[in-house]
């Protein structure tokens, strides 16, 4: 998303300007309206990074000629899964017994 002369614009749907800042008690605060697009892997985090800033309000003034004048964010949700695999090792003790130990 991009803040430019007060207004939260989505850098990956120009066409959703104006866009409005909500709170709910279970969402926090959040920009309404503005895409959320999944990502499987690093590069298409770098592909969505190129393709926003490409749509960055870009203006010159006298002391930097490629000035932003804008503010972007960038905000990514990570979701993970934890996978616990049981690994089952029978150990022998000294004697002809045998034990079996579980680990995590």
């Amino acid at each position: 998303m991009e803040i430019y002369n007060e207004q939260i614009n989505d850098l990956l749907n120009p066409k959703a300007s104006n866009l409005q800042i909500r709170w709910t008690s279970k969402q926090g605060f959040f920009v309404e309206n503005l895409l959320v697009i999944d990502c499987q892997k690093p590069q298409d985090i770098a592909e969505i990074i190129i393709e926003g800033t490409k749509n960055r309000k870009i203006g010159s003034h006298e002391l930097n000629k490629d000035s932003s004048r804008s503010h972007s964010i960038l905000t990514i949700y990570v979701i993970s899964e934890v996978l616990f695999y049981l690994f089952s090792l029978k150990m022998k003790a000294t004697s002809s017994k045998s034990s079996e130990k579980s680990l995590l």
